[in-house]
């Protein structure tokens, strides 16, 4: 990951913002997102992973559906 260094006011703007905030240059053009560190999940350079019980839950569910199930309950018609 790369690292951009503030001057003092843009740092300070930063940390007045309490959500995910649009970064814009002069012009208004979109330059990316911050997220503060407060609405930060993860650790810096950590990939998030699965949630265990989620991945559970869902291999325990047994009503799955294949997807030629899903288009007919939908009413869908299948191309062959």
């Amino acid at each position: 990951m790369t690292a951009v260094v503030l001057d003092h006011a843009s740092a300070e703007k930063l940390r007045e913002c309490q959500q995910l905030t649009a970064v814009r240059d002069p012009e208004g053009k979109l330059i990316g997102y911050f997220e503060p560190r407060s609405q930060h999940v993860y650790q810096e350079g950590e990939i998030p992973e699965f949630d265990e019980d989620e991945l559970d839950r869902r291999e325990a569910n047994r009503d799955v559906l294949s997807s030629a199930e899903v288009r007919r309950r939908l009413g869908i018609a299948t191309r062959l």
